[in-house]
């Protein structure tokens, strides 16, 4: 499509920062990253944090992994996620 696809943790809607990593979203701009839209939240669990995305185009979907763990001790990194979502999801 020629649009940017971003995903991240993004705490701005917090009122406090947390140290977990969470939320875990995405976001598309259809101008060159000067504006995000369609944002989704992914992953939102409390507890848990989500780093480390990796992100591969198929065809008409994307894929994405990424860490995905739960309390300490192990942490966020302990599993692998993995996710599927078709390109018109993200809009």
């Amino acid at each position: 499509t020629g649009d940017l696809l971003a995903v991240w943790n993004d705490q701005s809607q917090l009122d406090e920062p947390l140290s977990e990593r969470r939320p875990l979203v995405c976001a598309i701009s259809s101008d060159e990253g000067a504006t995000w839209n369609h944002r989704h939240i992914l992953e939102n669990e409390p507890g848990h944090g989500y780093c480390y995305t990796a992100i591969h185009f198929v065809n008409d979907a994307v894929l994405l992994a990424y860490n995905a763990g739960g309390p300490r001790p192990q942490g966020p990194l302990q599993r692998l996620r993995r996710r599927r979502m078709a390109i018109p999801e993200l809009y």
